[in-house]
């Protein structure tokens, strides 16, 4: 896995088949084809699960983590990873247990898998103290018994292998270690038109033992089917490797939205210092930030959702009025919430707001109001990883000034060398369309624009040659 990686051929050449083939694809037969495709050719590769010899696991009763036992640099090659099962899954589909459904397909090959089975004993929770402990903190516990037990009754065979109680605990494991994966390669969205209603679920195993942070130092990202993970700044020995378990635009945010998209508390340092509790901190705390946040999320969060059908019946001068007022409303006057010391957006809504009014406002032409907005975007997003890249492209070709627009590239391309370990055909192959997109909405003219993608071209082919 590894040389395949550094193969930036291969690796650039892939991102456009999977492009090609799950762009406006509606249909979940198509993409799941796409992936085993992919991984079809993944084999011919040989490529194998890649772990960095200077890393090691770990093992507490509490937990498995990594840890580094060497120093690591920023941008090595940290995990690279196959999954156990994967499931495609319709986006917005909130009605449907996707868990249980992954669970299902792991329980099948878990029937004739007795080293996966084996493997699947080392994944949090591990023991009864740790389902004990989830069901006092998460506000997510809920296991569908009755239908694990018809399930069950469905396929008698599965009692001789695995205990019921055990199936419960996989139920779990799925739970609160499945990854969310995009099938969509390219990330900036036109997000009127986004034509994506497919995600994949998937379990990995290594991966699963990366602990989570709200100050991460790897950074992870997907091609197909396969997981992968560099070091997001430079990491010293025996610090423990961790990665942000949800959308890095929440970061940013106050304890109470971060805790309410987690299945778990999250007790790293970022959390301690902010929610002011110890890590053995009693559950009375707990429950209070948990309240906090069950309460402010219900005024404040997934804001995006309530407004998104309304949004796109608007006119252009409309819509962006809607969106500018709900951006004002957005922000959280300091007296209802002792738990955040500024006024803050809510994370991922915000973020998805702020990128249909920048949408709209190079329609527009309005490119300076376009600006304020990204700028305001780009210091939400707290993790320098991929989710910064079309931002500061779209910063970038939006200014007529050239030192600008190379200083944006500049930052994008540090990042995506960082994140993805990669050059220029990998960079190009990725964001090229949307650079396109842009172009197209920012001159009519087709000779204006053709000379404008070319300057563009020039400008990343100068820059990543002088790395």
């Amino acid at each position: 896995m590894h040389k395949v990686l550094d193969d930036d051929d291969w690796l650039s050449s892939e991102l456009q088949i999977l492009f090609d083939d799950t762009y406006k694809s509606n249909k979940r037969e198509k993409i799941n084809k796409s992936l085993y495709d992919f991984e079809n050719r993944l084999s011919r590769k040989r490529a194998n699960n890649y772990i960095s010899p200077k890393i090691a696991l770990n093992s507490s009763q509490e937990s498995n983590t990594w840890v580094a036992f060497e120093n690591i640099s920023k941008g090595e090659l940290i995990l690279a990873e196959k999954p156990l099962c994967w499931i495609t899954t319709k986006i917005g589909n909130h009605f449907k247990d996707y868990s249980l459904v992954l669970w299902k397909k792991l329980i099948k090959k878990c029937k004739n898998d007795n080293k996966l089975l084996r493997n699947l004993k080392l994944f949090f929770p591990r023991t009864q103290a740790d389902i004990k402990k989830i069901r006092q903190e998460s506000e997510n516990y809920k296991i569908p018994i009755k239908k694990i037990s018809r399930f069950y009754e469905a396929n008698p065979d599965l009692a001789n292998k695995i205990r019921f109680n055990e199936a419960l605990r996989i139920y779990l494991v799925v739970k609160y270690n499945q990854m969310s994966v995009s099938t969509m390669p390219e990330l900036w969205k036109n997000p009127f038109y986004w034509t994506e209603i497919f995600s994949i679920n998937s379990l990995y195993f290594k991966s699963s033992f990366l602990d989570h942070s709200c100050s991460p130092n790897v950074a992870r990202f997907y091609i197909g089917t396969v997981a992968v993970f560099r070091a997001l700044r430079p990491i010293k020995r025996k610090e423990t490797l961790s990665i942000c378990y949800i959308e890095s635009e929440y970061i940013q945010d106050p304890l109470w939205v971060r805790s309410s998209e987690l299945n778990f508390f999250c007790r790293c340092e970022l959390c301690q210092k902010e929610g002011r509790f110890s890590p053995d901190e009693s559950t009375s705390r707990i429950f209070e930030i948990n309240k906090i946040s069950r309460k402010l999320n219900k005024r404040c969060s997934l804001i995006s959702k309530k407004y998104i059908y309304m949004l796109q019946g608007l006119s252009l001068e409309e819509r962006i009025s809607v969106i500018e007022d709900i951006l004002v409303e957005s922000f959280l006057p300091n007296e209802q919430v002792n738990l955040s010391k500024a006024q803050k957006l809510v994370g991922l809504d915000a973020s998805k707001l702020i990128g249909f009014l920048v949408y709209d406002y190079i329609s527009y032409k309005n490119l300076d109001k376009a600006q304020y907005w990204l700028d305001i975007m780009y210091r939400m997003i707290y993790i320098k990883d991929e989710h910064n890249i079309p931002v500061l492209i779209i910063i970038g070709l939006i200014s007529k000034d050239p030192e600008i627009q190379e200083k944006y590239f500049r930052k994008a391309a540090r990042i995506s060398e960082t994140v993805f370990g990669s050059s220029i055909k990998f960079f190009m192959k990725r964001y090229w369309l949307d650079i396109k997109l842009f172009g197209k909405m920012l001159y009519e003219n087709k000779r204006e624009r053709t000379s404008f993608l070319r300057h563009i071209s020039s400008l990343i082919r100068s820059i990543f040659s002088r790395k």
